[in-house]
C-alpha cells in the first residue's frame, strides 16, 4: 500500500507547467533580445586598403574629386557630386561619406534615407527647407539659412 499526498501529483504537474512557462519565456525573450541588437560591425584596424594594394601613403586618403567645384558657375538644374567609397576608396570601414548637393532655386532632392548611416548637411549659400519625420510620424521640417548645420539622424526618412 502506497502512501502519497492527494496534491502530490498535482504539485509535480504545477512544477513542470511552470518550469516550461519560464523556459518558453526565457527563449522567446533570446529572440526578440537577437532582433533588437543589430549594426553595422567596426573595423577591427585603423583603416582598409584594397587587397591588391600592399601599401598606402598621403595620396591614399586624399580626394580632389571636388576641386572643379570651386569657382564654377551654379548648375541650372540640381546637381549632386559624391565622395562615397566608390569615388574615394579610403572611405571604406569608416562609415562616413560626402557629396555636395547644389540647389538651383524651386529645385528639390527626393525623399531618400540612409539605413546605415546620418547625414549632415551645411549650407554654404542661400536658404533652404530641409526635413525629417521621426518615428513617432513627427516632421521636423526648419528653413536654412547661410551657414546653418542640420542633422538627419540614421535611417529616417528625409528630404532637401
Amino acid at each position: 500500500m502506497s502512501l502519497t499526498h492527494p496534491n502530490h501529483n498535482s504539485d509535480n504537474m504545477e512544477s513542470k507547467t511552470s518550469s516550461c512557462i519560464v523556459l518558453l519565456s526565457l527563449a522567446i525573450s533570446l529572440v526578440l533580445f537577437q532582433m533588437a541588437s543589430a549594426g553595422d560591425p567596426d573595423i577591427l584596424t585603423d583603416f582598409v586598403f584594397p587587397l591588391d594594394v600592399l601599401s598606402v601613403d598621403a595620396s591614399y586618403f586624399t580626394f580632389s574629386g571636388l576641386r572643379g567645384l570651386i569657382g564654377a558657375p551654379p548648375p541650372e538644374k540640381f546637381k549632386g557630386t559624391n565622395s562615397s567609397v566608390t569615388e574615394f576608396p579610403a572611405l571604406n570601414g569608416q562609415s562616413i561619406s560626402y557629396a555636395i548637393l547644389q540647389y538651383p532655386a524651386g529645385s528639390v532632392n527626393a525623399v531618400h534615407s540612409h539605413p546605415c548611416s546620418s547625414e549632415l548637411l551645411f549650407l554654404v549659400s542661400g536658404t533652404l527647407e530641409v526635413g525629417f519625420i521621426d518615428t513617432t510620424n513627427k516632421i521636423f521640417n526648419p528653413t536654412l539659412q547661410t551657414g546653418d548645420i542640420f542633422e538627419f539622424p540614421k535611417g529616417l526618412v528625409h528630404y532637401q
